[in-house]
């Protein structure tokens, strides 16, 4: 997650950060049949190749599929690269963001509710890794749902602190401390449950105000649980 700071009106307000597209991904499957011509039966179809004779079937065990006259095969890209220098076909996580690459394909990673790049750490490019969206629900298609303060607004001594965090019951909590460079969020300033948002991802943008005796500073760090 990113962190960043400003100073305004007096409080030193540090934030958090935790077009919708989606990549083909760099896996490649196919499938071949013996002899020539097309195999194909209600669920598969595919070119024949000499040298694997045998009828056309489907077979399973419940956890196994198994499609009888047909050979598969992968086809390894061996110019395209992790960072790690290994071919992204024989990586799981091609964009080592922490989620695999089946688990962004198939959108388990977000309860089956979206999908994301597999060759892209942060989908929607707004600053928060797909791996923190999904530890957290965020949507990662929209570059405007991210752990993120938005605002600090000072009227004479009553502060307003504005953050996009998460509604439908979430539980919010504001941390601060006094250095940033050697201290440590520990400190709760704020907890609270907030409502709204619409299900899965309960988007909401959160408020906390109170007042301050005088100027100080303070670093806030937010999350949710």
């Amino acid at each position: 997650m990113n962190i960043s700071k400003a100073l305004i009106g007096g409080s030193l307000l540090t934030v958090l950060g935790a077009p919708w597209s989606i990549a083909a991904p760099e896996q490649q499957m196919s499938v071949a049949s013996g002899s020539g011509g097309w195999r194909t039966n209600s669920t598969a179809q595919t070119v024949y190749c000499a040298g694997q004779p045998g009828t056309t079937g489907v077979s399973g065990n419940g956890r196994y599929t198994h499609y009888a006259g047909f050979l598969g095969g992968a086809f390894i890209r061996s110019s395209v690269t992790n960072a790690e220098g290994m071919a992204l076909e024989m990586d799981p996580d091609n964009d080592d963001d922490g989620l695999t690459d089946a688990a962004e394909v198939s959108g388990s990673a977000f309860g089956g509710h979206a999908r994301t790049d597999p060759n892209s750490p942060d989908t929607d490019e707004d600053g928060m890794a797909d791996a923190d969206e999904a530890a957290g629900m965020y949507d990662p298609r929209d570059p405007d749902h991210l752990l993120k303060f938005i605002a600090l607004d000072r009227s004479a001594n009553d502060m307003t602190l504005t953050w996009i965090g998460k509604g439908g019951g979430t539980v919010n909590t504001i941390l601060w401390c006094g250095d940033l460079l050697s201290g440590v969020f520990t400190n709760t300033f704020h907890s609270d449950t907030y409502t709204g948002g619409d299900d899965p991802w309960y988007k909401a943008t959160n408020t906390h105000t109170w007042t301050e005796s005088g100027a100080t500073n303070r670093y806030f760090q937010v999350k949710t649980q």
